[in-house]
Parts: structure tokens; C-alpha cells; sequence
């Protein structure tokens, strides 16, 4: 989409599902990036994608983690609606990367955890699921 929206990070960035709900708009010259209130269907203030986009999310995602006590990941998602001129109608959905063994201070389970939420993302039929540039058949 031509701007940096993901978390980046040497070991696992994502933390969360990131739903990227894109939406053509031929008038939208400029990203109009917006995430989903955390307890309604509602959608906050545009968010400017150079600048705030991926610290909004990882924002979003420490504090959730922190009202669960300290989890490492959640299977709730983060969901953003971008309308822009230049993307297709689309829905992408990132999860955080399969990791084999979770690392120093954080939960055992956390591999496990995360294995279980791609499968759950993965579950309806009407998905295509990639990892990597290749198709995933057997989760």
C-alpha cells in the first residue's frame, strides 16, 4: 500500500491478528487509515501512515496484553479499515509468525498459542492462507 503499517521486529513483532480491511476509493489520494474501537464495531479518527500507523497498533496491542495480565499474545484481533485510490478491495490478515520455542519470560504455551490462532484465522472456507509466499493446506 505503498507505507509501512506492520510491526517489524527481529523475533515476533505481531502479537495479535492485524486485520487490514482495504478498501478502494478512487477519491482517496492520500491513505485513510482508521482502527476499530477495542469494544464496539466502531471506527476512531484517521491516522496518518507515515508517522503513526504501526505505533498505533503496537500501542494497541501492549495495552491489551497488559489488561490480560501479562499475556505474551491474544488472539483478538487489531482491525484497520484503510480507503485509498491505489489498493484493491481486500482483506489481509497477519498473524503473528510461528515460532518453535517461546523465549526467555514468556509463556511456555506461547508457540502453541500462537499455532492455534492461525488455525482458528485459517478455519472458514472462504480464506486462502499463505506463509511465507507458499499456501498453507495442512495447518
Amino acid at each position: 500500500m505503498q507505507f509501512r503499517f506492520n510491526v517489524r521486529e527481529v523475533e515476533m513483532g505481531t502479537r495479535r491478528p492485524l486485520i487490514v480491511q482495504m478498501y478502494h476509493d478512487p477519491t482517496a489520494h492520500e491513505p485513510r487509515c482508521r482502527l476499530q474501537d477495542e469494544d464496539t464495531e466502531e471506527y476512531g479518527p484517521a491516522i496518518t501512515p507515515e508517522t503513526a500507523v504501526a505505533d498505533a497498533i503496537m500501542q494497541r496491542t501492549q495495552d491489551h496484553l497488559q489488561k490480560l495480565g501479562g499475556a505474551t499474545v491474544s488472539s483478538k484481533p487489531v482491525v484497520m479499515k484503510v480507503e485509498y485510490a491505489y489498493c484493491p478491495n481486500l482483506t489481509i490478515i497477519d498473524t503473528p509468525g510461528f515460532i518453535l520455542k517461546a523465549k526467555n519470560g514468556e509463556a511456555d504455551r506461547t508457540p502453541e498459542d500462537i499455532l492455534n490462532m492461525v488455525k482458528a484465522q485459517a478455519q472458514p472456507a472462504h480464506r486462502w492462507v499463505c506463509w511465507g509466499g507458499k499456501e498453507l493446506y495442512d495447518l
